[in-house]
């Protein structure tokens, strides 16, 4: 009987792990399918991809359950690793656990993206403990990251048409973005390196020899100037850790793709920037390039095989000549320079040619610009070349120092005297020529002193180097904006760390809190740095696991160099590059870049530290710890169904109501709040609905239901913008002001370098004043509309803490200057009647930055140093000495073709007239000067114009001017343009 029932064991036992086969085999495909397909599926940045990988990884790690059911097997936590990434996945859950995350379904969606990655962590390192999983995944990631490449170059050459896959001559590829491209792509250059050395086949090694090449060159257009940095340090510190033989092999393989990618830059460069997109010479250049290196890969390995016998001295002194070989080549390609040719003889409309060089000046100091100028052609209505010469200070700021503008045929040797200010740490010359029908050659340019002596050369066109290289080598500078920038990110970021210290603010905190921190405006929803993402994130939990990761790498690159473990090494490096260069930018944004750096951590091969067994008791209790297993991951799984449902019936519901079917739209955000009830933009959507529903049906249980979805919304997301947009919006409809007033002034409160914040509350105050308006409440309307204009106040409070000053948006000061006038006007009917015909109001008293040159005014002719601007309560009052002509001009305004308007000026009653001047300009039509007002008789000044018929609306200005005949200066008070009805002339 025992003996029997051994038997039917067996058999069952055979049967399971049959079954068991099937499904690891199904699962480990599927897994390889996934690591492969994730960047292509636009980085999987978006929800829906998001969402859709999520419903396959969960139910793939179901099955992986399954099968280890069915073999018996046991689930181990055996390294660090193991234990970090779950440490990871806590920090992610403890906001939200303790309801401190400020922004809920962001927060819950990126806690699902690491849990998400922790599964398919341990899913890979189950398969990865045998070596050709661990191959096999590693191809995985490298023929993913080649397809990528490839996708990139057919874009850039008009081959492959996918949205930002190119930007500007920067491959972006499916990322939509060229530094998180980059760094792909120097993460598998360096698995693709590791395969290759490791491979005894030569033609394998070979063909990933050419992988390792694809990704290379796309590395380099994708112009990434922080990943240009970081590469050359982390291949020095892959060559320091692999075998001495190996050294030779990687240092040689290094040559054989830097030089035929330097050979075919340049002709590959001119192709895709030419007009016709998808010329085959593009792919002829590529595949030129690719034999190039094959050819040269070949004869060093042959080189490489004849060493091996040779003395450790040998292997030293050979890799150095490699490298001094290309150094010298590099040196070469940067020093051998030709004319810049601009050639638009055959253009038959305008061709923009333009390059800029950056040269190291003094501040203060004298200079000339020398340059051989040769013109052929000539078209006698326009200039034929222009040289501008720039300033730049510590800050990057730009000041025009000279602008020369070539007479027509103007040629030969140019020289163009220019002063550097106080400020000025750098010159910046632009070379331009525009024009058809001309040909210039710009020749032996350099640098004089006031003296003409000679400083230096300036190398206009390098023979083997393409412009857009030079470009991008140029703006590497700690002093240009984006650096300055990201200092300014680490500085705001330790202001959040200071009110999140333990557990962080949830999931893409930074995007909700930036602007409550900010030093000055910027617009950024990532803050470039994974270490600083985290730490808002999850709080000084989640920074210490990053960092003892960081501190496991290192003690694991040792280790592998060690044991002379050339896979291992190289998948620490791909890591260790992947992390460094996060440290620069948001590519952990990207859900397939989580996914790639857990797949890698995986696959890493590291030293059992714990040997702890999860699930190490008998076989019945082991069915229940793996059925827990198994219930864990189908929660997920339906609860990420649930999501992308109600993501699914969002969008639908976003086609019916453009399609103008309220009702389906209504029911649909009904069916999505259902399914995802943390998302505070399905709620705000679903509130309009709701109102708009009420005000057909006069159910007045929808309002209550919608005030319920704002609620919730504020709630769920009380930093988002677009949710307190909204709220302030259904709480004027509602007439609950004090909700609208005080989600008003903690927009202000909370984004105080965003201009267009002081918008919305002059928005909000506004419709207040004008309800009171009309429910004839004088008084209470007087006190919104005061409030209103204290959008003054709020500002320049904001600037007294930067030196970065900020004004309200054209828009704000539109409204604001038309809400002045009528305050003022309040009481005059008649006056208040003819608001809407005005179609410009400037007070010269508002200066929100304290510039002394009213808001959206500008100093006309600043080459006249005398004159002196000063704006205050009273206006603006202009001095200035006899003889110079002086004066400010506005912002662009919008007038009407053959239309009349009356133009009301005053001037304050203390000031002399005999200066005053008025001018209107277009900058379209054939004829610009729409009107001059040469004298004017009245401190209460008016005139009509007429403007000409050709003129384009948005693009006129008015100058005020002071003419210089005499000291006296000239103080405004406002300056009104009143359109005069029924004056259209046919």
């Amino acid at each position: 009987m025992p003996k029997i029932a051994k038997q039917k064991t067996s058999k069952k036992y055979l049967n399971n792990n049959d079954t068991a086969s099937k499904i690891g085999l199904f699962v480990f495909a599927v897994a390889c399918l996934l690591i492969f397909t994730a960047p292509l599926l636009r980085g999987l940045f978006f929800t829906k991809e998001v969402l859709l990988t999520h419903l396959i990884s969960f139910g793939l790690f179901a099955l992986w359950i399954v099968k280890k059911y069915f073999k018996e097997e046991k689930i181990i936590l055996s390294n660090p690793m193991d234990y970090l990434g779950l440490l990871l996945v806590v920090a992610y859950l403890l906001p939200i656990l303790f309801q401190q995350a400020v922004s809920l379904r962001d927060a819950i969606g990126e806690a699902l993206k690491y849990i998400n990655a922790y599964f398919l962590y341990l899913l890979v390192k189950d398969y990865a403990h045998e070596i050709k999983h661990r191959i096999i995944i590693m191809y995985s990631i490298v023929l993913s990251g080649v397809t990528v490449a490839i996708v990139g170059i057919g874009s850039l050459g008009g081959y492959i048409s996918l949205t930002d896959s190119v930007i500007g001559n920067r491959i972006s590829s499916t990322f939509q973005y060229p530094n998180t491209l980059a760094a792909m792509m120097m993460t598998c250059l360096f698995i693709a390196l590791g395969l290759m050395l490791e491979e005894d086949n030569r033609w394998k090694a070979y063909a990933n020899g050419v992988m390792a090449y694809i990704l290379f060159f796309t590395f380099i257009f994708t112009y990434s100037r922080a990943a240009w940095l970081v590469f050359p340090l982390f291949f020095l510190l892959y060559i320091l850790a692999i075998p001495n033989m190996k050294k030779i092999i990687a240092i040689l393989f290094g040559i054989s793709i830097v030089i035929p990618t330097l050979l075919v830059m340049q002709p590959f460069t001119q192709v895709t920037s030419s007009e016709n997109q998808g010329n085959i010479k593009l792919i002829g250049i590529f595949i030129v390039g690719i034999i190039g290196f094959t050819l040269l890969h070949w004869v060093f390995q042959w080189i490489a095989s004849k060493l091996q016998s040779v003395s450790v001295k040998t292997l030293v002194i050979i890799p150095l000549i490699g490298v001094l070989l290309a150094g010298s080549l590099g040196v070469l390609a940067f020093n051998i320079t030709e004319p810049l040719v601009f050639d638009n003889l055959n253009a038959s409309e305008n061709k923009w040619n333009s390059i800029r060089r950056t040269i190291e000046v003094y501040p203060n100091q004298n200079y000339i610009l020398s340059v051989n100028v040769g013109v052929e052609g000539s078209n006698e209505k326009q200039w034929t070349w222009r040289i501008r010469v720039f300033g730049a200070d510590d800050k990057g700021e730009q000041a025009l120092l000279d602008d020369r503008i070539a007479e027509v045929g103007e040629s030969g040797y140019i020289k163009i005297p220019f002063t550097t200010e106080l400020t000025t740490e750098k010159a910046l010359i632009d070379f331009t020529a525009v024009h058809p029908g001309i040909k210039v050659t710009f020749d032996e340019a350099m640098l004089l002193d006031g003296k003409s002596n000679f400083i230096q050369n300036i190398k206009l066109k390098y023979k083997y180097l393409p412009e857009s290289l030079i470009s991008r080598l140029n703006a590497i500078d700690l002093n240009e904006n984006s650096s300055s920038a990201r200092l300014a990110f680490y500085k705001d970021g330790g202001k959040i760390f200071y009110d999140y210290p333990i557990i962080g603010a949830g999931g893409k905190a930074w995007g909700y809190l930036y602007s409550a921190y900010q030093s000055y405006t910027y617009y950024s929803n990532e803050p470039h740095n994974l270490y600083l993402r985290v730490l808002v994130e999850t709080g000084i939990i989640g920074l210490l696991v990053i960092l003892i990761l960081l501190l496991l790498l290192g003690v694991e690159l040792y280790k592998a160099a060690r044991r002379y473990c050339t896979i291992n090494i190289s998948l620490v490096i791909a890591t260790l590059v992947l992390l460094a260069h996060s440290g620069l930018d948001f590519n952990f944004a990207y859900f397939s870049i989580i996914l790639l750096l857990f797949t890698i951590l995986s696959l890493i091969q590291w030293e059992p530290m714990l040997n702890i067994k999860i699930l190490r008791w008998t076989y019945s209790r082991r069915k229940v710890n793996l059925a827990g297993a198994f219930m864990l991951s189908i929660i997920f799984l339906l609860f990420t169904s649930s999501l992308y449902t109600g993501y699914s019936n969002a969008m639908e519901a976003v086609k019916e109501a453009e399609k103008g079917n309220g009702g389906k739209s209504l029911a649909l955000y009904q069916k999505a709040v259902i399914r995802d009830p943390f998302s505070a933009k399905y709620r705000v959507d679903l509130a309009q609905l709701l109102r708009a529903s009420a005000q057909q049906t006069q159910q007045q249980k929808l309002i209550f239901e919608a005030d319920k979805h704002i609620s919730a919304a504020l709630n769920n997301s009380p930093y988002d913008l677009d949710v307190s947009y909204h709220a302030i919006a259904h709480f004027l409809q509602r007439g609950k002001f004090d909700e609208a007033q005080e989600i008003a002034e903690d927009l202000v409160k909370n984004n105080p370098y965003k201009p267009e914040i002081y918008q919305i509350k002059l928005d909000a105050y506004s419709s207040i004043g004008d309800y009171f308006m009309q429910q004839e409440d004088t008084k209470e309307a007087l006190k919104m509309y005061e409030k209103a204009m204290s959008i003054k106040e709020d500002i320049m409070r904001a600037n007294k803490k930067t030196d970065k000053k900020i004004i309200q948006t054209s828009a704000t000061q539109a409204k604001y200057n038309k809400l002045q006038y009528f305050i003022k006007n309040i009481e005059s009917p008649n006056k208040l009647l003819q608001l809407a015909d005005y179609v410009y109001i400037s007070y010269f008293s508002t200066d929100f930055d304290e510039n002394n040159v009213p808001d959206y005014w500008r100093i006309w002719n600043p080459q006249n140093k005398t004159q002196r601007i000063e704006s205050s309560q009273k206006g603006m009052k202009l001095e200035n000495i006899e003889g110079d002509r002086g004066g400010v001009y506005s912002s662009d305004i919008s007038l009407q073709p053959n239309t009349k308007y009356q133009v009301e000026v005053e001037f304050s009653e203390d000031t002399n007239l005999e200066n005053a001047r008025v001018w209107v300009f277009s900058r379209s039509g054939e004829v610009s000067l729409q009107h001059q007002q040469n004298s004017v008789s009245s401190h209460s000044e008016s005139f009509e114009f007429q403007t000409q018929p050709d003129i384009e609306p948005g693009n006129q200005y008015i100058i005020v001017e002071h003419k210089g005949l005499s000291n006296n200066s000239l103080s405004v008070k406002n300056f009104k343009i009143i359109q005069i009805n029924n004056n259209v002339i046919d």
